[in-house]
């Protein structure tokens, strides 16, 4: 869920193993990895502030802070499409499955 919008649903291992929205593929990024990542090393962080949530908001509102985005981000609706078995991603860059909206 990103500013009060779910962003990717999917079961639980998919979502792990192959994560279609950019803020979901940040945030796992950021988990760190038992054995792996070195006590007080720095985690990676997604850049850019968290937008406001007073007003209309158009188009992706993890725009401006994703890697991905482009001008067709700002447009609305932002579409939605399957992920997996049983979940959606809402995001013009992911990789679509088929469109549900």
């Amino acid at each position: 869920m990103y500013a009060g919008r779910i962003a990717e649903l999917a079961p639980a291992n998919e979502l792990f193993r192959a994560p279609l929205h950019p803020y979901t593929q940040g945030l796992l990024r950021a988990i760190p990895v038992p054995g792996v990542t070195k006590r007080g090393s720095q985690l990676p962080a997604i850049p850019g502030r968290v937008p406001g949530l007073i007003g209309t908001m158009h188009g992706c509102a993890f725009r401006d802070r994703c890697e991905l985005a482009s001008e067709e981000c700002a447009s609305s609706p932002v579409p939605r499409y399957a992920h997996g078995s049983d979940g959606f991603v809402e995001c013009f860059m992911a990789a679509p499955g088929e469109a549900l909206q």
